[in-house]
């Protein structure tokens, strides 16, 4: 599924569907692949749970897999702006 990339975070909340994502200044908001559900995933060195980033903001890489815990329990990659499931 091909991540849809929003320009503001209330745009992503009212509007988003799964796969979405807002860039914040210190990770990404997503919504998850799954089941829609809002989350937050941490890109800056040094925070907990990080995640790497690849910078490019209009096909984004994200290492490692994300988990989506506490929802639908997703589980995939995001890579090249395409969530794929594992």
């Amino acid at each position: 599924m091909k991540a849809t990339i929003y320009d503001s975070f209330e745009d992503l909340s009212e509007n988003g569907v799964p796969g979405s994502i807002y860039y914040l200044d210190r990770g990404m908001a997503i919504r998850c692949p799954g089941c829609g559900k809002e989350s937050c995933l941490p890109t800056e060195p040094g925070m907990a749970h990080q995640w790497d980033w690849d910078g490019n903001k209009e096909f984004p890489t994200l290492t490692p897999s994300v988990h989506s815990v506490g929802c639908c329990g997703w589980h995939g990659y995001l890579r090249k702006g395409i969530w794929e499931s594992c």
